[in-house]
């Protein structure tokens, strides 16, 4: 137990309670481009594989059409 203990102990006191962050103007500009190149990144990626999900939308609801039939 001492075995375990002891590690977690030590670490619990010398890891700092207090964190001084400095965010730079930077960091907004980089954030926003990060989260525009998700965006954009998405968007190509529906464009590239457009075609395969109409045919995969369509073929699902023209099923479903003729079992209600």
């Amino acid at each position: 137990m001492v075995k375990i203990l002891l590690p977690l102990i030590t670490l619990a006191l010398i890891t700092p309670t207090e964190a001084h962050a400095y965010l730079d103007p930077g960091s907004g500009s980089q954030f926003l481009q990060i989260i525009l190149g998700f965006v954009l990144g998405g968007l190509f990626t529906l464009k590239v594989f457009w075609k395969r999900i109409l045919f995969y939308l369509k073929r699902i609801f023209k099923d479903s059409s003729k079992n209600k039939s």
